[in-house]
């Protein structure tokens, strides 16, 4: 492998600006980003103004945002989705509207809201967090123009945390102002932007997945790499510093080369679930023990993350030990089983963990790489295999 390029947008910040962009349309927004969950927002903000369809396929980000962002206008508004989509932790949202005055229903693949904008029903909005952060998320990104002030208080924001501070930060930057008390805070009515125009930065969690590949099978050089981020999964280069995976920054790039010897890792990915699959991969080619923790809630993703990521590392030869928040890895004890058939069941970091152990050298068939095109679809181009 031997990258030289600008990967694209983060799809979690485009997202989030394309909510706010639907408040205020002079908006602007710099950067690119062809992830499906970036297609799926912006045909959803399109269809807005004439009341759907809003299909949100297999994007969790996009149900919840949206399923928010249409109970601030009047009328029936339809939410579609996959039956995994579903399946994954939504009747949070019941909750929510219920405070808010607005009426749900949830089936296997449908949403219907009918609203007629918000009416809270208390002093104070008490938002589920146990699950998932996107659902505060999700509440604060639709707080602009209000015509009361909005209290609101997270409910066991334990996991994810630090999604939510990146939403806060974004918005905060945007022009949102907050009234904060510990974890609870207000948004005061008739809050407007304060600046017309928002550069995304590069994706975070599709850059740990090239550099993952890049530390086990050559060189990637990411150009216009920012020094500080939003994102959580910016800390992958922490992580990176105690594996011995070489990298550095030269000249507002991003250098990370093939590692000679990575060492075995003890992480807490509470708040940074999606580098779960990859990490893992990459730690079967570490000497020693790995222990991959604090996610319980990978079990809610595209697929169940947790038993997906320890089937795939014990095809290859791995001895893994599964916990309830994670896996605890020991690399091959004779190298790595090749020749199997591992398919991802739809799940994008899947499919990018296979990718470390193809560009790694082990021989594997991997079904449906098309996957990748959920969060990043020049994956297979930028790392050099055949889609």
């Amino acid at each position: 492998m031997n990258f030289i390029g600008i990967l694209p947008a983060s799809k979690s910040l485009y997202n989030r600006a394309l909510v706010v962009q639907s408040y205020f349309s002079d908006l602007q927004i710099s950067g690119s980003s062809n992830a499906n969950d970036v297609l799926r927002m912006k045909e959803c903000i399109q269809n807005l103004q004439k009341g759907g369809p809003f299909d949100c396929g297999e994007a969790g980000t996009v149900l919840r945002f949206m399923a928010l962002r249409v109970s601030r206008e009047s009328g029936r508004f339809v939410l579609t989705g996959s039956r995994r989509l579903f399946s994954r932790p939504q009747s949070d949202l019941l909750q929510i509207f219920k405070q808010l005055g607005v009426n749900c229903q949830i089936s296997e693949q449908e949403m219907v809201i009918e609203s007629e904008g918000w009416r809270p029903q208390g002093d104070t909005l008490l938002v589920p967090c146990e699950s998932s952060s996107q659902f505060l998320s999700a509440v604060a990104l639709n707080g602009w123009n209000l015509d009361f002030d909005l209290f609101v208080s997270p409910m066991k924001l334990n996991l994810s945390r630090a999604y939510f501070k990146m939403t806060q930060q974004f918005l905060m930057d945007l022009g949102m102002k907050f009234k904060q008390w510990d974890q609870d805070f207000c948004i005061s009515k008739g809050q407007k932007i304060s600046t017309h125009e928002v550069t995304i930065e590069p994706d975070m969690s599709s850059c740990f997945s090239m550099a993952a590949v890049a530390a086990v099978s050559g060189h990637a050089t990411f150009k216009n790499f920012p020094e500080i981020s939003l994102q959580p999964d910016y800390s992958f280069l922490d992580i990176f510093r105690v594996m011995g995976v070489p990298f550095q920054f030269v000249g507002g790039d991003l250098k990370v080369s093939k590692a000679t010897g990575l060492k075995g890792v003890s992480v807490d990915l509470k708040d940074t679930p999606d580098l779960f699959p990859v990490l893992a991969a990459l730690c079967s080619f570490a000497e020693g023990e790995s222990l991959l923790y604090g996610a319980p809630h990978l079990k809610h993703k595209e697929s169940s993350r947790i038993l997906k990521t320890m089937e795939l590392l014990r095809q290859v030869g791995c001895q893994v030990e599964q916990r309830s928040d994670g896996l605890k890895i020991l690399p091959p004890k004779n190298g790595f089983r090749e020749g199997f058939e591992f398919d991802p069941e739809d799940d994008h970091r899947l499919a990018m963990a296979a990718a470390v152990f193809i560009k790694g050298g082990v021989k594997l068939n991997l079904k449906h790489k098309e996957v990748v095109s959920k969060s990043f679809p020049e994956f297979w181009n930028f790392i050099g295999i055949e889609n």
